[in-house]
């Protein structure tokens, strides 16, 4: 979507391998036109969301820092989670951590995950850690109080089913 936009043209959806993922970093899936510059162009600038079929597909380039798209695994009306690489922005560096290593740590790195969390009525981005997670379910006590029982960082199928238990949804 651009501001509710649909796209006309051919647009191909590629899902990246980690070989060119470790070369150059970005996100796992990269969305252009094969037969139209322009409008791969567009897609790189104007798109925030490029939805097929089910599947959400947020710009990273533009929230993160991060070139191409990553995948939402979860939505409401509240909110997009999705996950992508390594942001870029300093907001969100400080609560990853970081890699040390020279150019292995560089390819670790480069591969590395985060689950992101869009709040819609602001735009706001954030990783998904416990601060975020309770901003997310504040409204969700017992849920709430389920997640901050786990000792453990939750991964994205966890995250996911908490969402789920949550806000019902995708």
């Amino acid at each position: 979507y651009a501001t509710g936009k649909s796209i006309t043209g051919d647009v191909t959806i590629e899902k990246r391998s980690g070989g060119p993922i470790a070369m150059v970093g970005g996100c796992d899936y990269k969305i252009s036109s094969e037969t139209d510059d322009a409008l791969s162009k567009e897609l790189k600038t104007n798109y925030m969301i490029v939805q097929r079929n089910d599947s959400l597909f947020i710009n990273c380039d533009d929230i993160l820092r991060s070139k191409w798209y990553g995948l939402a695994f979860y939505t409401n009306k509240d909110y997009v989670v999705f996950t992508a690489s390594e942001s870029f922005q300093k907001k969100h560096r400080r609560d990853m951590e970081y890699n040390m290593g020279g150019a292995l740590g560089g390819i670790e790195a480069a591969g590395a995950r985060y689950n992101y969390v869009i709040e819609l009525a602001t735009g706001e981005v954030y990783v998904v850690n416990k601060a975020s997670m309770e901003k997310v379910l504040k409204d969700k006590p017992e849920i709430l109080a389920q997640y901050k029982s786990n000792k453990y960082a939750p991964g994205t199928e966890a995250i996911l089913n908490y969402l789920q238990l949550a806000f019902g949804g995708m």
